[in-house]
């Protein structure tokens, strides 16, 4: 069991960590006017848990529905598949304009959101962009206005950039909402009434279980994370209460 919850725990962790830098990404794309075909946590071969989009300005949701492909197949007049230089089959953009106003892939400039069923991280399809979501064949068009590749260079580079920029702001926010309540809530040392327990390093230092420490160099000792400091280690003058006294 206890295994089960670290394996949850590492996969809920490196899925934060994906979803933030995948919206990086997404969100810098966006401010350029590039077009995010699809937004997913988690991969999603075959099939998806869950998507939704906007379609006819209604949002729209589907449930363990299979994948539909962005492309299909080149043919001649007698409805052979033609071939590229290497003999392989070419494959072109689905038209859209042909699809039905109910198909998701007829409004492309609209972003598919969903989670996948592989827990391997996420992903962010950008529109011109060649990477692990699709093959540079899906670029044989000429560039539209809204697509990556037809972007300055500057505006490209920002884009690529934008999941490790989120990323890094994302954990300096985080280190510094910590050290913002840092030791704001502290064990007193008066509450330890039992007196500390010591370890064969403690004892080694003249130190007895049931001691209680009461100042360091003459300072009374507030928290108890004080008392137990590595500073008892270099020479300083501790006052304890043994037996009571």
């Amino acid at each position: 069991m206890m295994g089960f919850i670290m394996a949850a725990q590492l996969i809920l962790g490196l899925s934060f960590l994906v979803l933030i830098h995948e919206f990086g990404h997404f969100i810098t794309a966006r401010m350029f006017g590039i077009r995010v075909n699809k937004f997913y946590i988690f991969f999603n071969p075959k099939f998806s848990l869950v998507k939704f989009k906007k379609i006819n300005g209604k949002l729209k949701w589907k449930f363990f529905s299979k994948n539909l492909p962005d492309t299909e197949l080149e043919t001649d007049y007698k409805g052979d598949p033609l071939l590229d230089e290497k003999g392989r089959k070419k494959y072109k953009t689905i038209n859209t304009e042909e699809l039905d106003d109910n198909d998701w892939r007829k409004h492309p400039e609209n972003t598919e959101y969903g989670i996948g069923w592989l827990p391997l991280g996420g992903y962010c399809q950008i529109a011109g962009m060649v990477d692990e979501t699709q093959s540079i064949e899906n670029l044989a068009t000429e560039p539209q206005s809204w697509e990556f590749r037809s972007k300055p260079a500057w505006q490209r580079l920002i884009v690529v950039l934008g999941g490790v920029i989120v990323n890094l702001v994302v954990g300096v926010l985080l280190f510094a909402m910590i050290l913002g309540v840092y030791e704001k809530e502290y064990l007193p040392n008066k509450a330890i009434v039992d007196g500390i327990y010591a370890y064969e390093s403690a004892r080694s230092l003249g130190f007895k279980s049931g001691d209680k420490i009461i100042s360091v160099q003459g300072k009374s000792v507030e928290r108890f994370q004080d008392a137990i400091s590595a500073q008892i280690l270099f020479g300083s003058i501790i006052t304890i209460e043994r037996d009571g006294k």
